[in-house]
C-alpha cells in the first residue's frame, strides 16, 4: 500500500503515472515492480474506504488492546479513554474473551463488574467469580489506598 501511495503522490507531483517502482529489500536485493500490477488492487482499497466514510451509519470505534501497545504512538490516548471509561481492559488477569463476554452482557466498566450478581452465559461461573473479586478488589483499593494492602 505503501508503494500505492508512493505512485499516487509521484503522479500527483509530476502529472505521469511511474511505471515501475523499486524496493530495497533487507537482504540488500532490489526488487522491481509494475505499477499497473498493483494500482487496480489500490483503486479498489480506496473506493472502499471512500463508500465507507461517505455511509452515514458508522459506528464509534474503540481502542483494542493488542501486543503493539507498549510501542504504539497512539497508546497514550487508547490508556486515556479507558481509564476515562473504567474499562474492563485494566482488571487484573481478566481474558480477552471474558472481556468481550462480559461486555455483551453489558458489563463494561471495572466497577460494573465489581457488583455483577448474575451469571453470564459464555463464562464458567468460577471464573466470573474469580473476575468479580479481582474487580471488587481493585474498586476498593482505589476507594480506599490506604486500606488496600490490609
Amino acid at each position: 500500500m505503501q508503494l500505492c501511495f508512493y505512485a499516487d503522490a509521484l503522479e500527483a507531483l509530476t502529472g505521469r503515472v511511474p511505471s515501475e517502482m523499486h524496493l530495497w529489500l533487507g537482504s540488500g536485493v532490489s526488487e522491481s515492480l509494475r505499477v499497473e500490477e498493483f494500482r487496480p488492487y489500490w483503486r479498489r482499497l480506496r473506493r472502499q474506504l471512500a463508500t465507507l466514510l461517505d455511509q452515514d451509519d458508522i459506528t464509534e470505534t474503540r481502542p483494542e488492546p493488542c501486543t503493539h501497545c507498549d510501542y504504539c504512538e497512539f497508546n497514550p490516548l487508547c490508556d486515556a479513554q479507558w481509564r476515562n471509561e473504567d474499562s474492563l481492559v485494566y482488571v487484573a488477569n481478566i481474558r480477552t474473551p471474558e472481556r468481550h463476554a462480559l461486555e455483551r452482557e453489558g458489563v463494561r466498566t471495572v466497577v460494573e463488574l465489581s457488583t455483577r450478581a448474575g451469571s453470564v452465559p459464555e463464562l464458567h461461573d468460577e471464573n466470573l467469580e474469580r473476575l468479580v473479586r479481582q474487580a471488587a478488589l481493585q474498586v476498593t483499593s482505589r476507594e480506599h489506598p490506604k486500606s488496600a494492602g490490609l
